[in-house]
């Protein structure tokens, strides 16, 4: 990723494309490199839904695992395709001719007069964050949860007791090193 922005930083500032810029044989290497490594990038969210499917995955909501399993599953899936679809198209992100002078999406660009692959390379890139907040504002107990969750992630019980007393972290490290240690106390002694 940081090689991919690197390249259109350094084709930006010699006022050059750096899509779709294949007049040289520099050029079509760069721009077939920048592909395989968005391919990738783009590939990296199907290891992580496979992550969360796992019976090991943290416990977490339902609601929320699957939104992100859907969500990283789509945002590979319809990246990569629409991707190859805007990689491989003639006319670049567009569908069919391009009239001069047509009418855009302020400051997104998108074409309103003719296909633009771009629209469709967008949704499918940010599916998780669409299922993700779709899942998270139709649970009634989204913050709850989200606290809860936040506490496992950091070692502690799902209401927090862990991080209140103190309790250490499989580190060694205390989630809260301001609280004591809680003490066991003796039970009380009953008069015989």
């Amino acid at each position: 990723l940081i090689g991919e922005v690197l390249y259109i930083a350094w084709r930006a500032s010699r006022v050059e494309a750096s899509h779709y810029n294949t007049d040289s044989a520099l050029g079509a290497a760069l721009y077939s490199l920048m592909g395989l490594g968005a391919v990738m990038f783009t590939a990296a969210p199907a290891v992580l839904a496979y992550g969360l499917t796992r019976r090991d995955a943290v416990a977490m909501p339902a609601v929320l695992r699957w939104s992100l399993v859907g969500g990283l599953a789509l945002t590979a899936v319809l990246g990569i395709v629409s991707g190859f679809a805007m990689g491989g198209s003639p006319s670049g992100h567009y569908v069919g001719a391009v009239p001069p002078n047509h009418a855009t999406v302020p400051f997104l660009g998108w074409s309103l007069e003719v296909g633009d692959l771009r629209l469709p390379h967008f949704l499918g890139l940010h599916a998780l964050q669409a299922l993700g907040l779709a899942a998270d504002a139709s649970d009634a107990n989204g913050p709850a949860r989200r606290r809860g969750l936040c506490d496992r992630l950091r070692g502690g019980d799902a209401d927090g007791a862990g991080r209140r007393a103190g309790r250490a972290t499989p580190s060694g490290l205390s989630l809260n090193p301001a609280h004591e240690p809680a003490t066991a106390q003796a039970p009380p002694v009953s008069p015989a």
